[in-house]
């Protein structure tokens, strides 16, 4: 398993993953992902195994942190183990960084509710726990879960700042629920 940075000549591809992965209100634009990884803000990754692709991530990481915002396994190809593989490669990556995400709670009422708790599942059991936080990205509230300590809304604001901006922060409203 192998994380190679993204290029030009695969943007389209990590595009369809990215709109058929990701609910619309969990998008964030595109354009502004690729152009934060191209200015180095923010590490766009493809998953390879061998010569096969199969996904891609986005983390935003500074200093000790990393924050993988998108995690996406090509259809044809998940409930293989690749998911699993990615994250142990995204460890690797950050070595010595506190890793975290986020991710749908759990809510009982939810239509994908048993879709939720499987995917808390599946990371509880690659190693990450669960973080005391809430944290707003626009309209959503995601649990966290990460490997270590949990994350200040201090350090969470300084890293979305460094990705993408305080503006755009606070035009998304990103932040941590009270």
């Amino acid at each position: 398993m192998e994380l190679r940075r993204a290029r030009k000549e695969t943007y389209g591809q990590i595009h369809n993953l990215y709109m058929e992965a990701f609910p619309p209100a969990e998008q964030a634009p595109f354009w502004v992902l690729i152009r934060r990884a191209e200015q180095k803000r923010t590490d766009l990754w493809n998953l390879y195994e061998g010569d096969a692709w199969f996904g891609m991530a986005y983390v935003l990481h500074l200093g000790n942190l990393a924050y993988i915002y998108y995690l996406a396994i090509d259809g044809a190809q998940r409930s293989k183990g690749y998911g699993t593989r990615a994250l142990d490669a995204l460890k690797r990556q950050y070595k010595g960084c506190h890793i975290f995400l986020s991710l749908e709670t759990a809510d009982d009422t939810a239509d994908n509710f048993r879709q939720r708790e499987e995917r808390h599942a599946f990371y509880a059991r690659a190693g990450f726990e669960d973080m005391p936080n809430k944290v707003r990205e626009g309209r959503m509230v995601f649990s966290m879960m990460g490997t270590g300590s949990s994350v200040r809304a201090k350090e969470y604001r300084q890293l979305v700042d460094h990705a993408f901006g305080s503006a755009y922060r606070r035009k998304m409203e990103l932040g941590f629920v009270d």
